[in-house]
């Protein structure tokens, strides 16, 4: 069993509809247990992360084929442009979706399972690696 103390201070963020900002509310351990289990929990993060497709695309970048495009030695399974790997939402035909991640080649996504039919719906980009202590 582990004891926590109720003093200790939380960060919580809070979403404000009316500024559309995200702000962080500092409160005890057990305020925060005593507000949160009436109200129940706070307000996800807006998606203001996600970019529909219809809004924007990543950037893409030349690819190291670039050079060869209009010579003979341009071959089938080359591409001029293409992004870096994004996380994106793809919506399948049965409406369920799920988060993986993918990147463009020439204006088309390229998502890493083909299995089944799918479309990205939004983008967005990877989060910073994990650092550690």
């Amino acid at each position: 069993m582990k004891l926590i103390n109720a003093d200790a201070l939380v960060h919580i963020p809070i979403y404000d509809d009316q500024t559309e900002e995200t702000i962080l509310e500092e409160m005890s351990i057990a305020d925060f247990l005593d507000t949160f289990a009436d109200e129940g929990c706070p307000p996800a993060q807006p998606e203001e992360d996600w970019i529909p497709v219809s809004k924007d695309m990543p950037v893409e970048y030349d690819s190291v084929f670039t050079r060869f495009y209009g010579t003979d030695k341009w071959r089938d399974g080359m591409w001029l442009k293409s992004s870096a790997k994004v996380l994106v939402t793809v919506e399948f035909e049965d409406g369920t979706r799920l988060t993986e991640t993918a990147k463009t080649i020439d204006g088309k996504w390229a998502t890493e399972n083909r299995i089944r039919k799918r479309k990205v719906i939004a983008w967005q980009k990877m989060p910073k690696e994990y650092k550690g202590k």
